[in-house]
């Protein structure tokens, strides 16, 4: 257990493809301390609180010998119900635990099972991030976006970006990706003859080049960022919103 919470794993569940999440079973390694207290509740609650209030019969879920299976036979029913067990409410499992047990006892095993739940939630997203990672290292091309987001892409940007309009998102889409009223692009696509800068003329006309460069620009920076000359570094940790703020007022008003 570390910080007292326990490391969870992700183990394959021997399927010949492992792409999505549910290929992989996850893998809870706790202290001994823990696994002995669970170890002494699941015995209370067998020998104790079962014995005199026991489950109902047609009780399926988290029961030996009994599964999906055996409660779509008990109900006569024939169909295939994947991971139904694995969707129970966590407030039908407390209600469930109402059976006369203390309540600190029911709260600890309330806040157990929604721990649980939380980690696995985090194992995906943090598989998900992993994979997307992977894909972006690999991709071919992007070397604008790849140069304004680094190894990784910026999640901040993406989360500041949510919920908001149209003109937001296509301006933090030039920002990344150049792709906007620049003359570097246009100058690849064949709409302009040259691709130097139009407000100094020192380099070629990119996100970059006004965002860290530009002599005419500095200024503004100054003013949007604190610093007339910030480095990439300081550009890829700055809000998105003044990113954009800056954008306006450079591109728009030129």
């Amino acid at each position: 257990m570390e910080n007292g919470k326990s490391r969870l794993h992700s183990q394959s569940r021997g399927r010949v493809q492992h792409v999505t999440v549910k290929d992989f079973r996850p893998i809870s390694l706790t202290s001994f301390v823990l696994k002995t207290l669970e170890k002494v509740v699941d015995r209370y609650l067998r020998d104790r609180i079962l014995q005199t209030r026991p489950l109902h019969p047609n009780q399926h879920a988290y029961r030996a010998g009994y599964s999906t299976e055996s409660a779509l036979h008990a109900a006569g029913i024939f169909m295939d119900i994947k991971g139904a067990f694995n969707h129970t409410p966590l407030e039908a499992c407390r209600e469930a635990l109402d059976r006369g047990i203390a309540p600190p006892l029911v709260d600890w095993i309330d806040e157990l099972l929604r721990l649980a739940r939380s980690q696995i939630k985090r194992i995906i997203m943090e598989w998900t991030e992993s994979k997307h990672n992977e894909w972006w290292s690999a991709a071919k091309g992007c070397r604008q976006a790849k140069l304004m987001l680094g190894p990784e892409p910026n999640s901040d940007w993406l989360r500041q970006a949510q919920n908001r309009g149209r003109e937001y998102i296509s301006l933090l889409t030039h920002i990344i990706t150049g792709h906007g009223h620049l003359r570097y692009h246009g100058h690849k696509i064949g709409l302009v003859s040259d691709s130097t800068c139009r407000w100094c003329g020192a380099d070629e006309e990119t996100p970059l080049h006004l965002l860290t460069a530009c002599d005419a620009a500095a200024e503004r920076r100054r003013k949007s960022f604190g610093d007339a000359l910030p480095s990439l570094e300081d550009i890829r940790g700055t809000k998105a919103s003044r990113l954009i703020g800056f954008w306006r007022e450079v591109v728009r008003t030129n």
